[in-house]
């Protein structure tokens, strides 16, 4: 939008410097006092254009470096997202990992467990047998 604006202005100021400098070429039949003082408002407005241009140039020129910094901060926010994605990712695929290997461990522990007791209790029982 602002580009398109400083496009339409730039063009506007060419083209009233196209009829300053017409302007000028006409105007030089007139008398000499009259030319003068045509010809001192004719240099004034075109310091005036030349300044507004330069303002211009250099409003346009702050533009577009505010805009570069904005895009490079959204294309470093956009690599920061996807590097935190891609840790995040990482760190549920571990923690599954973990919660696969704890739940074996239970299992193995628990198989061991009912092995000891299951051996412990046999004789225990032998013995309750022999005793009734």
């Amino acid at each position: 939008m602002f580009i398109i604006l400083v496009s339409v202005f730039s063009t506007s100021l060419l083209i009233k410097e196209s009829e300053l400098e017409h302007s000028l070429k006409s105007d030089s039949g007139l008398d000499t006092t009259a030319a003068g003082a045509d010809n001192m408002s004719t240099k004034t407005l075109m310091q005036q254009n030349i300044e507004l241009r330069r303002k211009l140039e250099e409003e346009h020129a702050g533009y577009k470096r505010k805009l570069q910094a904005y895009q490079d901060g959204q294309h470093r926010q956009a690599q920061l997202v996807q590097k935190l994605q891609a840790k995040l990712l990482q760190y549920k695929k571990r923690c599954q990992e973990l919660e696969d290997s704890m739940h074996s461990k239970d299992l193995e522990i628990t198989r061991v467990i009912s092995s000891k007791v299951k051996r412990h209790s046999a004789p225990l029982q032998q013995h309750a047998q022999q005793a009734t």
